[in-house]
């Protein structure tokens, strides 16, 4: 079984996080914006739960119909994961998750506001994907170079080890 992460970051504060969670949760906005969007947006999300949490940070905890879970920061941070045996199927069904549904809807949430540096410039956010793999033998794992590309770091102590390519970061333990 594995763990697979994926997430990035908006630029926002934790002014943002309630206007996240009544999207989440309600599927509503005190922003002027198209309620049949709106709907849909939120309809598109799938969402089983969602629940404000507390901690060192503040953030949304939600999980999809499918098993997603998502848990978006007050900072802005945002992480999608998904366990499943399968690593590069739940990657693939993550990615999808955010490019077609996850990135959208919270893009429309703030579509009224200033456009971030990023939207400014065009930019595509590549993120990497965290796998988490469950093996005795973490200080000798063989990442596969053909599926996750040379390995040019790694990090190591007792308990896991930690392997870093251009497109994931694999840690074992």
């Amino acid at each position: 079984m594995y763990t697979v992460t994926f997430g990035g970051w908006y630029q926002r504060t934790t002014l943002h996080l309630s206007e996240i969670h009544g999207f989440l949760a309600y599927g509503h906005s005190r922003l002027k914006l198209s309620s049949s969007r709106l709907k849909n947006a939120h309809a598109s999300l799938n969402l089983r739960t969602v629940s404000r949490e507390f901690g060192y940070l503040e953030y949304i905890l939600a999980e999809t119909n499918d098993g997603i879970v998502i848990r978006y920061y007050e900072d802005g941070l945002y992480v999608l994961q998904l366990e499943s045996d399968d690593m590069i199927l739940a990657q693939k069904k993550l990615q999808r998750y955010f490019e077609d549904v996850f990135e959208p809807a919270i893009s429309f949430i703030f579509s009224l506001g200033a456009p971030t540096p990023k939207v400014l410039a065009h930019i595509k956010s590549v993120h990497p994907t965290v796998i988490t793999i469950f093996n005795t033998q973490h200080k000798k794992y063989d990442v596969d170079k053909k599926l996750f590309g040379e390995v040019y770091g790694t990090v190591t102590s007792s308990d896991f080890t930690m392997y870093k390519t251009q497109s994931h970061i694999l840690i074992v333990a």
